[in-house]
């Protein structure tokens, strides 16, 4: 009940979270890692349950970034990931109402399947989404800006996709006012 679970792709996936933030007193925070490389928000709306059974204090999820477009992808629409994330969110509260979900936006990336308009409006009905349901157990973590220099590459990634070690460090400086 005291887990802070992450739920994604290899974006997620790629990163040992449960190291990245310690305490004050010296000691990991109790963060479980559900990335999964390759995954569809179908898929993690299959698993769902399993993150959750342990009614986690907070759930942070990048959903969206495979549905958009990979090879062989879905192709979904912003719309399409918004069904998606409306009901894995509302199935995390129905199931553990004292949860803190957290979603973050999908970030830049120098792909050729994917199209940066359909990301950004993902972002953007997503965080209308959030912006309607007014609740301080939902909220939107808006991660873009910050990592935009991902489809630079260099010292950010390394494909124009999956984050280098700077960019994870930008990200763990975004969430850590939220990990509290």
């Amino acid at each position: 009940s005291e887990s802070i679970v992450f739920i994604g792709n290899s974006i997620t996936d790629m990163h040992c979270w449960p190291e990245a933030f310690i305490t004050s007193q010296g000691k990991y925070l109790p963060i479980v890692n559900r990335g999964n490389s390759g995954t569809y928000s179908t898929e993690q709306s299959n698993n769902l349950e399993s993150y959750i059974a342990g009614k986690p204090k907070k759930v942070f999820m990048m959903i969206g970034t495979n549905d958009i477009a990979t090879s062989g992808g879905l192709n979904f629409s912003g719309e399409q990931v918004l069904q998606y994330v409306k009901s894995i969110v509302e199935r995390i509260h129905k199931r553990s109402p004292e949860t803190k979900i957290y979603l973050y936006s999908i970030l830049n990336n120098k792909t050729a399947q994917r199209t940066e308009s359909v990301w950004l409006h993902a972002n953007e009905v997503i965080k209308g989404y959030v912006e309607s349901i007014g609740q301080d157990w939902l909220k939107y973590v808006d991660i873009y800006d910050r990592l935009t220099n991902i489809a630079q590459g260099g010292a950010w990634s390394y494909d124009y996709l999956h984050l280098a070690a700077g960019a994870y460090q930008a990200w763990c400086d975004a969430i850590c006012e939220h990990l509290q």
